[in-house]
């Protein structure tokens, strides 16, 4: 099997006094072994790495070799035997899973390790990591060559770098390197915690995720935040930024929004719907208070008045069921809410990301905004972009309700078809995961069970994202710089965190995925990382490139598809206000609007009217000549339309008497216009849903 043998082979020297079976002793030196990593299946629910030998390659795309076993898990056979029984002393005779965790050397070897869902800790520590012969993917461009990697930063990148002593060496050779993902929409601590959560970014090639703080009704925004972080600082593994919600607008809110920005905040959230949605003045206040302090406004854009008025409707109907969710929020109401922020934006130029869009009429919006406004960003869910809606329509109510997120997956297929098309063409910039589970029991809960408004709302995505994006590069829609971009170096740009994330270079911090182009994975709820949630919206679809290594800050977090045991703790990324990225589209959009002001005489004297009235020689819209003066001036007949007129006052006003009555100007030559019905409302074509 190729897949990463050359990392150190620390897992087969388990000769040494001490050492614990599968883990070995750290060597200090460059260190190459030619062997196959074993995993450890300590559950029937769970196989992260199927067993196999080294003929036995993992790439193959047949059932029994894809990553992620789902319901036949247990038919999962087990590897060349001569090497389990070095590494297990199992016999050379077992044949499954099943048979091998009954082995009694198996549950010895793995009483070492923690019971769910574990796997070796990876506890050598060197110096330096090599990645030797990798396609080195930035959003620019490719090259083939060797990265040294030291103290958590990229040191060099080249063609055939000389391998430092104490090196741990990845051989990446077929495989492409590229920058670690940022997912700028994540909201952990509800079903899945931050340690959870970011276990499972880290897991699908995420190394830095944007939380979201909600503060509660008693929080101040600098209480929720101070709270937060405390909590992340200890159990983050991805490093970490937030994002803060607005829950409501006033002098002390704003206020705090400044404060925050001192602390390394610059993105807020706002809502234009549900709980803590603000008014149209309350959201122009909101955003003016953004471009005033250099941050970045993230809306959520749905018209709250048009769903609260279909939830009425629903509710008269007698329609309970999670589907009621899709129909009270159709693609207008999304639409409108679009509409309206986007003109807000214009006229403030303000940088505003709408979140989680998944309504084709609004991103086309999106897409018209962008032709001369590149400060309107629009960021899909990588759920929109895979999923159709019409699981929100299945009997079974928990199935449903695991649909159930705001704004609504849509029902046709056509809408994902859009947004990948806009996302390719470079009108969607970031598609983030919108990771926000709840477990069905949570969305029971509450009378969850009993109407649709109770259900919490929320879908996963942090552990899929990157391989469903990778999709389309396998097929040939997306290439691989392309990728780059949507999965990382835009929303690290419009961060300001950019060449320092999402990118791959000298001086750049060490997140690094590597991806195996030929290996395929079924994504699956009981192989998914995440152990919190009991449900996986992209349940059986089989992804290919899948994050073979992972390395966050230089250490090794994720290596062979497994999650090591125990990476360390993430870091704290303070973001700038003002980032260069989407702020100099602001500064170009308003260098280019002409606003001038008009020079006039303030004498108020009848030369001076005299002289303005001169504006009016030229032949008007009816053909008629005014004259210049009114001393020389005749009445004038306008023999097209049989009007008589008096000349303008001295003052170049018209008089007032003039009438536009005459019994000899009906001109009967002229054919009459047909009459013209009105058919449509004035405010454009017929509306949808229950408009």
């Amino acid at each position: 099997m190729s897949v990463m043998s050359s990392r150190r082979g620390n897992f087969y020297q388990d000769d040494e006094e001490g050492a614990i079976p599968v883990l070995g002793s750290n060597r200090s030196r460059p260190h190459y072994v030619n062997g196959d990593f074993f995993g450890i299946v300590v559950d029937d629910d769970y196989c992260a790495s199927p067993i196999c030998s080294s003929t036995d390659s993992i790439c193959s795309e047949s059932s029994s070799n894809i990553l992620g076993i789902g319901d036949d898990h247990d038919k999962e056979t087990t590897g060349d035997s001569s090497q389990m029984r070095a590494v297990f002393g199992l016999d050379a005779t077992v044949a499954s899973v099943d048979e091998a965790k009954n082995n009694e050397s198996f549950k010895e070897a793995s009483t070492t390790l923690t019971s769910l869902k574990s796997l070796p800790i990876f506890s050598a520590t060197y110096e330096n990591t090599f990645i030797k012969g990798g396609s080195i993917a930035n959003d620019d461009g490719i090259i083939v060559g060797d990265i040294l990697i030291r103290n958590g930063v990229i040191e060099e990148i080249g063609e055939s770098l000389d391998i430092p002593e104490d090196s741990e060496i990845i051989d990446a050779k077929g495989k492409y390197v590229i920058p670690g993902g940022v997912d700028i929409s994540v909201n952990l601590g509800i079903t899945d915690d931050i340690e959870d959560g970011t276990k499972a970014a880290l897991a699908g090639g995420t190394t830095f995720v944007m939380d979201l703080i909600v503060p509660k009704e008693d929080q101040t925004l600098t209480n929720a935040f101070d709270n937060y972080k405390n909590k992340a600082d200890n159990e983050s593994y991805c490093d970490y930024g937030f994002r803060v919600a607005i829950p409501q607008w006033d002098k002390n809110v704003s206020e705090e929004m400044s404060r925050l920005i001192d602390r390394g905040v610059i993105c807020f959230k706002a809502y234009m719907s549900d709980s803590m949605s603000l008014s149209a003045n309350e959201i122009i206040e909101f955003l003016n208070k953004v471009k005033s302090t250099g941050a970045i406004a993230q809306v959520h854009a749905e018209n709250g008045e048009i769903i609260a008025e279909n939830q009425k409707r629903l509710a008269a109907k007698n329609i309970t069921g999670p589907e009621g969710h899709l129909m009270s929020r159709p693609e207008e109401v999304e639409e409108e809410a679009v509409n309206t922020l986007i003109s807000f934006a214009k006229e403030i130029v303000v940088p505003i990301v709408i979140s989680g869009m998944s309504g084709k009429d609004a991103i086309d919006l999106v897409a018209q905004a962008r032709d001369t406004c590149k400060f309107i960003v629009g960021e899909p869910s990588i759920s929109a972009m895979c999923v159709d809606g019409k699981g929100i329509n299945n009997k079974n109510w928990s199935h449903a309700a695991g649909f159930v997120t705001s704004p609504p997956i849509r029902e046709d297929s056509s809408t994902s078809m859009k947004l990948w098309s806009e996302a390719i063409n470079g009108n969607l910039e970031i598609i983030s995961s919108h990771h926000h589970t709840n477990s069905i029991s949570i969305k029971r809960s509450n009378g969850g069970d009993q109407d649709y408004r109770n259900i919490f709302p929320g879908v996963n995505g942090i552990e899929e994202r990157l391989s469903l994006l990778w999709e389309k590069v396998h097929w040939g829609e997306l290439k691989i710089e392309d990728f780059v971009k949507i999965s990382s170096s835009n929303a690290a740009k419009l961060l300001g965190i950019y060449p320092q994330k999402g990118r791959i270079e000298k001086g750049s911090d060490a997140d690094i995925t590597i991806i195996n182009p030929k290996n395929i994975k079924k994504i699956s709820s009981k192989t998914q990382t995440s152990t919190k949630s009991d449900f996986n919206i992209f349940q059986g679809m089989k992804v290919h490139g899948i994050p073979e290594v992972v390395i966050r800050g230089g250490q090794v977090v994720v290596y062979n598809y497994v999650l090591c045991q125990e990476p360390s703790i993430g870091k704290y990324i303070k973001c700038s206000p003002f980032p260069k990225y989407i702020y100099n589209h602001v500064n170009d959009y308003e260098s280019s609007s002409k606003y001038e002001n008009i020079e006039r005489s303030v004498e108020n004297n009848e030369e001076s009217f005299l002289t303005a009235s001169s504006n009016y020689s030229q032949p008007d819209d009816f053909g008629l000549t005014t004259p210049r003066s009114h001393s020389d001036a005749a009445p004038v007949m306008n023999t097209r339309l049989g009007i008589y007129q008096r000349p303008v006052s001295a003052h170049g006003i018209r008089n007032q008497q003039d009438s536009t009555f005459s019994l000899s100007s009906t001109n009967d030559s002229e054919k009459k216009k047909p009459g013209v019905k009105i058919t449509a409302p004035s405010g454009g074509g017929y509306s949808r849903g229950f408009w």
